[in-house]
C-alpha cells in the first residue's frame, strides 16, 4: 500500500491497521458491559448468551443499512450505536423505555469509548516503535476513539 503525500516524490510506505482485534483485544465479554451497565441504574442482568445473539444480529443489519459506522448517511457515530445497542437489546427479549435505555447506552457508549474495555496485545507497541524506527506510517482504523490511541502511543 502507497501512501501518497505533496508530489510524486513524497510516495511514503505506510500500513493501515484495524484497532480492535490486530492492535486491541477486548477484555472479557459484550455481556460482561451490558450487564455491568443496567445493575448500574437497578435493572436486572440482561441474560449474556440472548445479549450476544442480539448483538450479533443488530450489528450485522447496522452494518448493512448504515456501512462504515453510518458514514455515508452522515449518521454521527453515537446515533449508529445507540440504535445498534438499542436493538440488540430488543431482540434479546428487553424493552426498556427511552429514558431507561438512554441510561444504560450512555454508560456502554462511554464504557467503549474509554480504554477500559480493552488491551494491548503484546507485540503492539513493540511494532508501532519498530515501524516508526523504519520510517513506516502506520494508520489505525477504530471507531473508539483517541482513549485506544493513547494506549498504542503510550510508553510500556
Amino acid at each position: 500500500m502507497a501512501c501518497i503525500g505533496q508530489g510524486v516524490k513524497a510516495v511514503k510506505r505506510c500500513n493501515l491497521m484495524w484497532g480492535a482485534g490486530t492492535l486491541l483485544a477486548y477484555k472479557g465479554e459484550l455481556g460482561d458491559y451490558y450487564c455491568m451497565a443496567a445493575k448500574a441504574i437497578g435493572l436486572p442482568c440482561p441474560d449474556y448468551k440472548r445479549m450476544h445473539e442480539g448483538f450479533k444480529t443488530a450489528y450485522t443489519n447496522m452494518a448493512k443499512l448504515y456501512p462504515c459506522f453510518g458514514h455515508a448517511a452522515k449518521m454521527p457515530n453515537i446515533d449508529w450505536w445507540r440504535t445498534c445497542v438499542k436493538d440488540s437489546f430488543i431482540k434479546a427479549g428487553y424493552d426498556y423505555d427511552d429514558e431507561t435505555f438512554e441510561k444504560v447506552f450512555r454508560r456502554i457508549y462511554s464504557t467503549f469509548g474509554s480504554s477500559a474495555p480493552y488491551s494491548v496485545f503484546p507485540d503492539s507497541q513493540p511494532f508501532m516503535r519498530w515501524a516508526r524506527k523504519n520510517g513506516l506510517i502506520v494508520g489505525v482504523v477504530s471507531n473508539a476513539g483517541i482513549p485506544i490511541l493513547r494506549m498504542l502511543f503510550s510508553p510500556p
